[in-house]
C-alpha cells in the first residue's frame, strides 16, 4: 500500500491487486474503500460521520482511492445580479472553500465552512441564505451551469 498527501489534509492510497482484502471477482464497495482509510489513518477513523470525501478509481490490476477532507455542511446564497455577487466575493477573507453557480438568471454561491464557524457575515448582507439540501450543487451542476470552485470567492476576487 503506497499513501502519499495531496495538500490540503488530503492523501491518495495506491494499492496493487495482490493487496487489497476482497476477492478478485467483486468491486470494492464503499464500505471498502472505508477500511482502507481507516487503515491508512488509523482505528480512530469513523465511517459514520466521516471527516473524509473518497474518489476510488479501480484498475484491472489496481486500485486509486483519493481522500480529501469533507468540508461539511454547505450554506448557500442567493445573489439577484452580478454586482452583489462581487460587492460579496471583495468584502470577504480569502481561502473559504467555495462553489458558484448560475441556474435562471440567479448566481448560488455554496460555501463551506469548518463547524461551528458561520459563514462570513458580508455574504448575509449581498446576497440571500437559502435553506437546501447538501446535494443542491448536484442539482445545479446538472442543470445549471458551475462556473468557479473549490474558491470561487477568490476566483471573483481576482477576476473582478
Amino acid at each position: 500500500m503506497e499513501i502519499q498527501p495531496t495538500g490540503g489534509g488530503g492523501f491518495y492510497i495506491y494499492l496493487k491487486r495482490e493487496e487489497l482484502r476482497t476477492p478478485a471477482e467483486r468491486d470494492i464497495t464503499m464500505a471498502d474503500a472505508f477500511a482502507l482509510v481507516r487503515r491508512a489513518v488509523g482505528g480512530d477513523f469513523s465511517d459514520s460521520e466521516p471527516r473524509y470525501c473518497l474518489e476510488l478509481y479501480e484498475g484491472r490490476d489496481s486500485l486509486l482511492l483519493f481522500a480529501a477532507p469533507n468540508p461539511g455542511k454547505p450554506a448557500f446564497f442567493a445573489f439577484a445580479g452580478l454586482e452583489d455577487l462581487i460587492g460579496a466575493a471583495k468584502s470577504c477573507g480569502p481561502g473559504i472553500v467555495s462553489f458558484l453557480f448560475a441556474y435562471r438568471d440567479t448566481y448560488y454561491l455554496s460555501v463551506y465552512q469548518q463547524e461551528p464557524e458561520p459563514p462570513p457575515a458580508q455574504l448575509f448582507e449581498f446576497g440571500e441564505e437559502l435553506a437546501l439540501s447538501p446535494f443542491f450543487p448536484l442539482f445545479l451542476a446538472e442543470h445549471g451551469a458551475a462556473l468557479a470552485g473549490p474558491y470561487a470567492i477568490d476566483t471573483i476576487k481576482e477576476a473582478f
